[in-house]
């Protein structure tokens, strides 16, 4: 974890966005960080690892395919819910978020539960 590169993204969506837009060749180390329940927008070219993504949307992360995995990350099942449910309107993400729980270590039954989901409301 690169402790820079936290402190910008806790400056907020906007603050980040605007630093990564500058700052487009950095490859970000958000390895070891807990993304619990963030509303994470781009996180493109970031090297992850033992990141902690609970109660996340992937879907509302743009440049997924560009993640580097340095190795398992923890996927909570509400992330799995919660991207299955938003992928109803952004069923071509589907691809591209399947790869990035392959590299987050995600195992294959979890991928098929997460598949199961797609498009299903999410009920409590």
């Amino acid at each position: 974890m690169n402790d820079e590169h936290l402190k910008i993204l806790q400056q907020g969506v906007v603050t980040w966005n605007e630093w990564r837009a500058a700052n487009a060749e950095v490859r970000p180390d958000l390895a070891h960080v807990d993304f619990t329940g963030a509303n994470l927008a781009d996180i493109r070219g970031a090297v992850v690892g033992a990141t902690s993504l609970i109660a996340c949307d992937l879907a509302g992360i743009r440049n997924l395919a560009t993640v580097d995995h340095s190795g398992p990350s923890d996927i909570s099942t509400s992330t799995l819910a919660f991207t299955a449910a938003a992928l109803a309107d952004q069923p071509h993400r589907q691809g591209e978020i399947e790869a990035f729980l392959h590299g987050a270590g995600v195992e294959e039954d979890w991928i098929d539960v997460f598949r199961c989901r797609i498009g299903q409301s999410i009920e409590f």
